[in-house]
Order: C-alpha cells, then sequence, then structure tokens
C-alpha cells in the first residue's frame, strides 16, 4: 500500500500517524513544508513564497499535483480541512481522506464567507472524513448539505502511558500543557493557582507549550509574586511528557473551544486527576465527580471556576483511586494508538478497493 500524507510535518500528531505506517507494512511519502526526517519516509518539500502562511496553500497545488503524478499513491490523506485539505481538493487526486483537527471546523469556517465556502467545497471533495468527537461530527454536518462518509478516529495514545509509575512529590503538582494562546485560558489557570495556593502550601503548577502570551503571562506570574512555584518548560518533546505527567496529581485544560486532546487523554491514561471545561470535546471524555471535574456551565471561564474545581480535584482524595481506575479502563478500551490506526487503514483499503 502506497500512501502520500498531506500535513504539517512539525505537528506531533502527523509524524506519529506517518511514523507508525512507515513501521507497518506501508510505502509512505509526506508533502509538506517541513521535513520531520523520518526513517523510511519520503518526503517532497512544498515551496515558501510568503510570509503571510495562508497564501502558500494554493500556490503550491500545482507543485502538489506535480509531486501527486511522480508518487502515484494508492490513497492520499490530508490533515486539517482549511489548509492542507484545501491543497487536496483542489488537487482532484482520488481516493482522498481528510482529517478535521476541530479549529478547522470550528473557528477557520467562522473567520467570513469565503473560509465557509471552503471548508464546504473540501467536505464536499473528501471520499472520507475523520473526526476526532461527535461535537466536530456535528460541526461538519452544518457546514455541507452533501451526505458525509465519515469515522471518528482519535490519534490516541500509546499503552505505555496506561504504565506510567507516579512519582512522590512533597506537594501537589498541577500540570498545564496546552498552547500559550488566549483561547486556552492559561492567564485563568495562573489567576486560579494564586487563589488556591494561600490552602495549598507546596503546591506547584507546572506549564508546558510556546505561545504568544509567553511574556504576558511570565508578567503575571511575577506579579502574583508566583515565582518560586509556577514554572515555565516551554515547548518539550512528546517524549518528555511521560516525565511531567508522572509527577502530576491535576491536570487542567480549559480552553473555549477545542477538539479532543491527545494530551488530555494522556494524562487519563497516566492516572492524573483532569479538570475541564464546560464544553462538548471535554464533557464527552470527563463527567464531572465521576472521572475528574469538569467546570460549571457559562459563557467564559473565570478563574474563580477554575480554582474551584482545581480545590475539589485536591481535596476529595477519596475519589482518585475510583477515577484513576474509570479512566484507564477507558483509554484502553477506546483511545490507543495503535487500534485507531488500524482503523485508519481498514477505511484506507475500502478506498483503494472501491476505486479500482
Amino acid at each position: 500500500m502506497k500512501i502520500c500524507f498531506l500535513g504539517d510535518g512539525s505537528s506531533i500528531h502527523v509524524k506519529r500517524i506517518v511514523e507508525y505506517f512507515s513501521k507497518n507494512g506501508a510505502e509512505v511519502f509526506l508533502i509538506s513544508f517541513i521535513d520531520p526526517k523520518i526513517k523510511r519516509v519520503k518526503f517532497y518539500k512544498l515551496r515558501t513564497s510568503f510570509s503571510f502562511s495562508d497564501l502558500n496553500y494554493p500556490v503550491n497545488i500545482p507543485l502538489l499535483k506535480k509531486y501527486l503524478q511522480i508518487i502515484k499513491p494508492d490513497v492520499l490523506h490530508a490533515h486539517y480541512a482549511t489548509s492542507y485539505g484545501f491543497m487536496a481538493a483542489c488537487s482532484g487526486f482520488k481516493p482522498l481522506v481528510v482529517s478535521c483537527w476541530g479549529s478547522d471546523i470550528f473557528v477557520t469556517p467562522r473567520k467570513n464567507i469565503l473560509f465557509k465556502g471552503l471548508t464546504n467545497f473540501v467536505l464536499r471533495k473528501a471520499d472520507y472524513l475523520t473526526f476526532d468527537s461527535p461535537p466536530v461530527l456535528k460541526r461538519m454536518r452544518e457546514l455541507t448539505i452533501k451526505y458525509l462518509r465519515a469515522k471518528e478516529i482519535v490519534f490516541g495514545v500509546e499503552e505505555k502511558y496506561l504504565h506510567i509509575k507516579k512519582r512522590k512529590n512533597t506537594g501537589k503538582v498541577i500540570l498545564s500543557v496546552r498552547g500559550l494562546e488566549p483561547l486556552y485560558n492559561v492567564d485563568k489557570i495562573i489567576k486560579a493557582f494564586a487563589l488556591i495556593s494561600k490552602k495549598n502550601k507546596n503546591t506547584r503548577l507546572l506549564i508546558l507549550g510556546k505561545g504568544s502570551m509567553l511574556v504576558k503571562l511570565k508578567q503575571l506570574t511575577e506579579k502574583l509574586g508566583l515565582r518560586k512555584s509556577i514554572k515555565f518548560y516551554g515547548d518539550q518533546p512528546h517524549h518528555k511528557l511521560p516525565g511531567f505527567l508522572a509527577a502530576a496529581d491535576v491536570f487542567v485544560a480549559v480552553p473555549n473551544s477545542d477538539a479532543i486532546s491527545v494530551s488530555l487523554i494522556e494524562a487519563m491514561a497516566a492516572g492524573v486527576i483532569p479538570v475541564v471545561s464546560n464544553i462538548e470535546s471535554k464533557t464527552c471524555l470527563v463527567r464531572d465527580g465521576v472521572n475528574g471535574y469538569v467546570l460549571e456551565p457559562g459563557i467564559t471561564v473565570t478563574s474563580t471556576g477554575v480554582a474551584a474545581k482545581i480545590q475539589e480535584a485536591l481535596d476529595n482524595t477519596v475519589k482518585i483511586s475510583s477515577i484513576i481506575k474509570i479512566n484507564k479502563a477507558l483509554v484502553a478500551k477506546k483511545y490507543l494508538f495503535a487500534k485507531n490506526m488500524e482503523k485508519l487503514r481498514k477505511i484506507y483499503k475500502f478506498l483503494i478497493l472501491e476505486s479500482k
């Protein structure tokens, strides 16, 4: 089977998928702007002609067509509907799989009527679509009148996350690993930590990730007098995440909107208690008081709301073993990476047979 992937070569999710199939019986090609340098994967580079990245997708369509004529793959799989998915749809190549990631369905189409029409075009051109949660599928159906052949494929986690051994700490550790952008409300997490740290001595907040708010978040930390108990670790390579999860007691992810985040599933697999915002992509994984803690319903995420749920997670020590057991069972059943990649392989095989 010859599979050609089209996506962001710097994305950990794209790299994991590409590497998996290259190690498991497929001839794999990657077309991208960035070469992740993965063994057994043949890379074809797209040209960066504009500093404004959105313009680089349409101007590379002729080059994409040229590469596809050279590669002659059995199937083309594009990741992220409104960028690489748009290129793939314009190439006319069949069969085409497009994976919708979340923001390409929830955020970009709402920018203007052009992006909404572009998204509709991509959804109509795809032979098969994948999504990672029911809310994403619901939004996809709202964006097009076409009947969609679509399947829930979550990137999932490596089985090793189920067996991470917890590290003993002198105090409690709270972990945040999302991007440092307004969408993810890391400022609210810091303010919430300021509220609970008065009661919970020796508690630390570890913040992973990069983004445009880094300087402001560090300034906020200084202003609140929390420099000794909040540590910024920057963007960490994926293989180092288990070490942070081993140390963490509570995992906080409170974005305003999101698809299912693999980092949340990894935390649940590792036995870290989740505290999440009240949005569909989180509540389809976490039930308040059952296998984690969910913020009260509301239009906006507040620091007091986040603090209340973190405190609840820290106080309810009786529930910890039950939460861990439920979450590990859930991950083992639905969210293991290798199992989900084999579901994807079945889609490829179906489309290849159908196209003959």
